[in-house]
């Protein structure tokens, strides 16, 4: 059970990004902006990211850049969901306004069964209709990125009925013509899952289920967008603690939370994607599923044994504690292999970035413990020995440091962040919604986190142009 701290935890929020910015939408979105999100999201903005053979090269691109001198102005991510939800005239029919916060967790308790749909037409009616998980009932995959087009290309490749809604042109294209190809160690394979372009063609799928898979950036107003024309069940894959906040807004029933760990993988062209981590190699399972709020249920359980034929994949009974987990990896790596332009390997290897990694991590820590949070395992190393060092052990330093050796000998020395890969391609990065939120958290209960202000404004800095 949750304290109040560990509730307040669960508010996040997120950075407004520039408006002018390419390769991602606003997150400022208007009524109009969000009813025309669907034609393009990405438009004008090419979305490859490196392929392995040039990953390597990665860090000689990220010096075309130019520095800014203006900061956005942080947005709670709360506001940013009601915003978007208003927008999109549902807040109204959804009686969010009016139910208080804890009744309201209470009265969307996840319950096992059917997972719901209801479809809107123009003129804000509706009509309710259960779905069971049948082949009559397709899964929707919402973003085909690495994430996106991975899930859905194994799924399809399973007999799954499954549709991909993806906003940008020339990848929506390439899969239309030829298909999803997918390369990884295991082997190489091509699926072809049925691709939309707007959220106005999704009643016509009526998904059982939708897997959010967009940029964390994107992520509100898509959901608002599709939100207009379909309510139904949402399985959230993003970083940070995007699932609790969007639970948050439209009930802990209708928002499932689905870590990605360890999936070291990136679009090589539009259609086709690598992944350099070996499925079910003996490490952390690829997918960490559970409710956003309470123990996992039986639908939880179904959505393991669906995830676990294309990797391996385990129930979460701590959502928020799974997933500020999560949070310190991609703090403590992400925006290092940006700034230093390095792979990720290195952040474990080298003992200057590895000490640079850990006063990070140790950040996050600090704060998600200030919330009663406790953490699970990171790079195979326990939450209570990260609390440890956190709390000045030496003895338990030195466990964290050689947990992190270990771990760092096993990836790919030529893998870099996610970050890194969007600075390189000229996009910006997500370090406000991901490093970003840790120093609101910590501001919010009279706690520093100097390592990661700093990365944040190095990176935000560091502008595309």
């Amino acid at each position: 059970m949750h304290s109040r701290r560990a509730v307040g935890l669960m508010r996040t929020s997120l950075d407004r990004p520039d408006p002018t910015q390419r390769g991602g939408i606003g997150l400022g979105i208007s009524n109009t902006a969000v009813s025309s999100l669907g034609v393009s999201t990405k438009a004008g903005q090419p979305h490859l990211q490196s392929s392995s053979n040039d990953i390597g090269n990665d860090s000689k691109k990220l010096r075309k850049v130019h520095r800014v001198n203006t900061v956005p102005r942080p947005i709670s991510v709360a506001r940013l969901w009601r915003a978007n939800l208003h927008d999109a005239g549902m807040r109204s029919r959804t009686g969010l306004n009016r139910v208080p916060r804890r009744a309201r967790t209470s009265r969307h308790a996840p319950k096992a069964g059917m997972m719901r749909g209801e479809r809107h037409d123009d003129h804000g009616s509706s009509s309710m209709t259960n779905i069971t998980p049948s082949d009559c009932a397709p899964l929707l995959v919402v973003g085909a990125g690495a994430v996106g087009g991975y899930i859905a290309a194994h799924l399809a490749a399973r007999g799954e009925a499954v549709a991909l809604l993806e906003p940008w042109t020339p990848n929506r294209a390439a899969i239309a013509a030829s298909g999803f190809a997918v390369s990884e160690p295991s082997g190489e394979f091509v699926a072809h899952p049925r691709v939309i372009a707007t959220p106005e063609e999704v009643p016509a799928i009526a998904p059982r289920l939708t897997i959010l898979c967009t940029k964390l950036a994107d992520a509100p107003a898509m959901v608002a967008a599709i939100e207009r024309h379909w309510r139904g069940t949402w399985l959230v894959t993003l970083n940070a603690l995007a699932d609790l906040a969007m639970a948050d807004e439209l009930g802990h029933d209708r928002v499932i939370g689905c870590i990605v760990t360890g999936f070291f993988a990136n679009l090589t062209q539009p259609g086709a994607m690598r992944r350099h981590r070996a499925r079910r190699d003996g490490g952390a399972p690829l997918f960490r599923i559970g409710e956003t709020a309470g123990p996992a249920t039986p639908r939880i359980a179904a959505l393991v044994d669906l995830f676990s034929g294309i990797d391996g994949a385990e129930a979460v009974s701590d959502m928020a504690a799974a997933r500020w987990t999560k949070l310190t990896f991609n703090c403590m790596t992400s925006p290092l292999s940006a700034l230093h332009g390095r792979p990720i390997r290195d952040l474990f290897l080298e003992p200057s970035l590895r000490a640079e990694l850990l006063s990070i991590a140790l950040e996050v820590v600090t704060v998600a413990t200030a919330g009663g949070i406790a953490l699970d395992r990171i790079c195979g190393v326990a939450g209570d020995a990260w609390l440890g060092v956190a709390e000045g052990d030496v003895a338990k330093r030195a466990e964290v440091e050689a947990g992190l050796i270990r771990y760092g000998e096993h990836l790919n020395p030529t893998a870099i962040s996610g970050m890194a890969q969007d600075l390189g391609r000229g996009r910006r990065t997500e370090v406000s919604l991901i490093n970003g939120e840790v120093v609101k958290q910590a501001r919010r209960r009279g706690i520093a986190a100097p390592a990661n202000a700093a990365v944040v404004e190095k990176l935000e800095a560091l502008r595309p142009a």
